[in-house]
């Protein structure tokens, strides 16, 4: 998504550019001018209104939606922010159109090169060694103690089940009003709690979640009969299965 707002936001500068006698009909069979000819214009429109209510749209359902104000739920506003620079772009290309040829040629060039910049800066980062995946190690090491079965904090959940491929299931417990630990109250099943007896607890102790951590799950479960530490993660495991409730009980707000 980012890639084509690039891209198509260069398209639209570069559009600026070139001279009106090019994009004029002539007599003689030249093709004419995109921006003029209806069938073109009416195509123009149609891809402005829809990146418009895909700007609104994706402004309009964070502020639904979100459910908390905190900075990093600000990633769900990229479609906004790719939709809304490919617009502006559009924009600012059919203004400069009709402006005195070396201004309008100067801000082009200027936009282009920034545009240029920030694909490079793209192309940098996504083409860099491969980040730290320290969820994948966590599970191999889970699998190969034979720890299959077993809750966590939010963050340290999901993911674990994912990268192992389902060998190793983590459900998300979140703490209760009470300081228990529960069923997260989000995306989640109770399927995946009802029946099922968990051997252990996992988080990350470099960043706590909700409060979700070893004291919490010392006075949910009892003392682990052993602890790991897999980088920044905490593993207690225990000699007994721990149940969780599948209802939903109050917890503190995420």
């Amino acid at each position: 998504l980012a890639l084509w707002a690039l891209v198509e936001a260069l398209r639209s500068l570069l559009l600026a550019l070139r001279p009106a006698r090019r994009r004029q009909a002539t007599s003689c069979g030249t093709a004419q001018d995109p921006v003029r000819h209806p069938a073109a214009r009416s195509g123009r429109h149609r891809l402005e209104d829809l990146l418009a209510l895909g700007t609104l749209g994706s402004l309009g359902s964070y502020a639904l939606f979100a459910t908390s104000g905190a900075e990093n739920f600000g990633r769900y506003l990229l479609p906004a922010y790719a939709f809304g620079a490919v617009l502006a772009a559009r924009a600012v290309g059919r203004l400069l159109r009709g402006r005195p040829r070396r201004p309008a040629r100067a801000v082009t060039w200027i936009g282009a090169a920034v545009v240029v910049l920030s694909a490079v800066g793209f192309g940098t980062g996504s083409l860099g060694p491969a980040a730290p995946q320290p969820a994948r190690q966590l599970a191999a090491f889970l699998g190969a103690h034979g720890l299959r079965n077993g809750v966590g904090d939010y963050w340290s959940s999901s993911i674990v089940t994912v990268d192992s491929g389902g060998q190793v299931s983590v459900r998300p417990v979140n703490l209760s009003t009470t300081g228990t630990l529960v069923r997260y109250d989000r995306q989640s099943s109770a399927e995946w709690y009802r029946g099922q007896g968990f051997t252990f607890f996992v988080y990350d102790s470099a960043a706590i979640w909700q409060g979700v951590d070893a004291t919490a799950a010392q006075r949910t479960f009892g003392p682990p009969a052993h602890s790991y530490s897999v980088g920044s993660y905490r593993v207690l495991v225990y000699s007994r299965p721990v149940q969780v409730s599948p209802a939903l009980l109050p917890q503190t707000p995420s």
